[in-house]
């Protein structure tokens, strides 16, 4: 008798606490899109989703990758291998082992023929068949240029960058050599200016080839709405076009500007500066991103949220994870029940 009590008696223990409201119940963990004003517009299914580009996002259901929509729903149905996003109105897809290119109603516009090829930039992409080397074709599909480079980058402001015989030059879309391939190492123009290597050290070209930044810097990233970030032993700062330094190397450690702010890190603090060297506003989390579409998201205690260019909490910290904004929407990850 007294053991049936002792049952009776665990067993409504083991209710009491299951149904407490102080149980650690298991949460639902989703994962998803915010807007920009932090509503949820869209819950994802799917095994994997990437960031909106042209008003679609890659998806992958079943190890298929297709499009979806800001709705949720298939753009363009999922039957590929591999995909990337839409550039310029058209994307790389993957089927049978070969390669080719959709239009945003998922028609095929160039056939799957190559074994590798890369988004479309500045109207041309670079395209690989037959174990042969890179080459460029146009928005019809024809080739533009041969193949017959192992190293070449896509077409910005008209030029490629490109390396021959151990060294990097530049291409234009005729095939052309127009600037000489004689650099250690060069990236691709922007803003009318390219960073190149001359003897282990960082510089700027224009299109005419003219050194107009001379190449004493032991690291520099291209130019970002105006400035270029450099470092000097072991400090970052930023220079404008003249080369003259217009921020001083302060920090440990920063990014390039973008949003109209930089992040930088100094004395082991993060916070975000303005195109004048000020700082723009107190920063109080453990950690941020860029800013993209006037927003950064931003980590503490395990949580992240958003804040705007004055440093205002605009999206609260309830996030599991989170991106950065892209035509308005950002991926999020999240317990159901912090929302």
């Amino acid at each position: 008798m007294h053991r049936n009590k002792i049952i009776v008696v665990l067993i409504l223990a083991v209710c009491i606490l299951g149904c407490s409201p102080e149980s650690n119940q298991e949460k639902i963990y989703q994962k998803g899109y915010i807007d920009n004003n932090g509503k949820l517009a869209l819950v994802s299914e799917y095994e994997y989703t990437g960031d909106f580009s042209q008003g679609l996002a890659i998806a992958v259901k079943s190890e298929k990758r297709g499009f979806i929509d800001k709705s949720g729903a298939w753009a363009i149905e999922p039957k590929f291998e591999i995909v990337g996003d839409f550039k310029e109105g058209a994307a790389w897809v993957l089927l049978l082992g070969k390669r080719g290119y959709i239009d945003m109603g998922g028609n095929t516009i160039i056939d799957l023929e190559y074994d590798f090829v890369e988004s479309f930039s500045d109207g041309m992409a670079r395209v690989m068949k037959n174990g042969e080397q890179w080459g460029y074709i146009n928005r019809m599909g024809n080739l533009q240029i041969l193949p017959k480079f192992n190293i070449c980058g896509d077409f910005k402001e008209g030029f490629a960058m490109v390396k021959e015989s151990g060294l990097y030059g530049f291409i234009n879309k005729n095939g052309d050599f127009a600037i000489p391939a004689k650099y250690q190492q060069a990236d691709y123009f922007k803003e009318g200016l390219a960073r190149i290597k001359i003897d282990d050290k960082f510089g700027f070209i224009n299109y005419d080839d003219s050194l107009v930044i001379s190449a004493k810097f032991d690291l520099a990233e291209n130019f970002s709405e105006g400035l270029a970030l450099v470092r000097q032993g072991t400090k970052f700062g930023y220079i404008g076009k003249s080369g003259n330094i217009d921020i001083d190397l302060l920090y440990e450690n920063a990014e390039s500007f973008n949003n109209g702010l930089a992040r930088v890190m100094q004395n082991e603090a993060i916070f975000y500066i303005t195109p004048k060297g000020k700082k723009a506003f107190d920063f109080n989390y453990e950690f941020g991103g860029n800013f993209h579409e006037d927003l950064a998201w931003v980590l503490k205690e395990n949580r992240f949220g958003y804040i705007n260019k004055e440093g205002q909490l605009t999206i609260p910290l309830k996030f599991k994870e989170a991106g950065d904004f892209h035509e308005n929407m950002a991926k999020v990850s999240f317990y159901q029940e912090e929302l």
